[in-house]
């Protein structure tokens, strides 16, 4: 079995093996893995060690599916939990796909996830909008209870309310699996948002609007583990994807990089099998997609092509 990873300069290869895929590279999932980064030649066992790197590492997945390497030494590498750099490249962690239940339809609710499980969605995105941070409201933690009790995947649940420190217990409780605030409805309590939520042991994210830089939330990367880059305006489906948001998940792309933190980048709004490549090469590892998935006519093939299309 092999896990996809998008990568970012140059080929690599694992297990003395490079599989190449568009832009894309796969990585043996065997227990171990050595990895290289070949200059110049991708045939296959050919080619010389650009870097000194040759040491095993081992590689597992947590509970929300996302690859997590507990052990990496080695020059130009870093111990540094769910993925890793070398000096002229950057591999991350595998693409997920995170349906937004948003575009479903709300009378067959529990049918339209079990379809999204079975079609290949590796999350389900849930969209809590309250009325007043956003002009939409949508649903609450008795949604997401219900959609609990019909899959197995995890619940990518994103808050778009005023004071969300208020929702994180009974949204967690609900069967939350992944809580991402808006840094916009937090202000000062922020961090203190941010600490509660990974309290109760699940993944922390951070949201921000088009039009909030990311310099607004980086002193926080410590505190959570997804940063949700929002390309379009919330509280709305179907806009169009805003391209400038693209510049501000490579900037945090940079910046994670440059800073060792390993951290998830999401971005919701507007993505389709058309600008899906752009967004990855921004670097852009879970892709949020509410319309383009649940108005296509083959809901399976296009989850695929939004994680395979380069």
């Amino acid at each position: 079995m092999c896990a996809q990873f998008t990568v970012h300069g140059k080929f690599f290869c694992a297990d003395k093996r490079i599989f190449r895929e568009g832009g894309g590279a796969r990585l043996c999932r065997a227990p171990f893995h050595r990895l290289f980064e070949r200059g110049g030649s991708a045939a296959r066992g050919r080619g010389r060690a650009a870097l000194s790197f040759s040491h095993f590492f081992p590689a597992r997945l947590d509970k929300c599916g996302f690859v997590v390497y507990d052990y990496i030494t080695g020059r130009g590498a870093s111990r540094r939990g769910s993925a890793f750099h070398l000096q002229k490249g950057w591999i991350m962690k595998k693409i997920k796909i995170a349906p937004s239940i948003l575009a479903a339809d709300f009378s067959k609710m529990g049918e339209e996830v079990e379809r999204l499980e079975r079609c290949g969605a590796d999350l389900i995105h849930c969209d809590v909008m309250d009325g007043t941070f956003v002009p939409t409201i949508t649903f609450g933690m008795h949604m997401i209870e219900a959609v609990r009790r019909h899959t197995s995947l995890p619940l990518d649940v994103h808050i778009m309310c005023v004071r969300p420190l208020n929702k994180v217990s009974d949204i967690v409780n609900a069967g939350a699996d992944i809580v991402t605030v808006h840094a916009e409805a937090c202000g000062d309590a922020l961090k203190d948002t941010l600490r509660f939520i990974r309290s109760y042991g699940i993944r922390a994210g951070v949201a921000i609007s088009p039009d909030t830089p990311f310099a607004a939330v980086a002193e926080y990367a410590e505190l959570f583990d997804m940063l949700l880059v929002m390309s379009v305006y919330p509280g709305r489906g179907g806009q169009k994807l805003i391209e400038r948001t693209l510049a501000k998940a490579e900037e945090a792309r940079n910046f994670f990089e440059k800073t060792g933190l390993e951290r998830d980048i999401e971005m919701d709004g507007g993505i389709t099998e058309e600008n899906v490549a752009s967004v990855k090469a921004a670097g852009v590892n879970v892709i949020v997609a509410g319309s383009t998935v649940f108005h296509a006519p083959d809901m399976a093939k296009t989850i695929q092509n939004l994680r395979d299309i380069r």
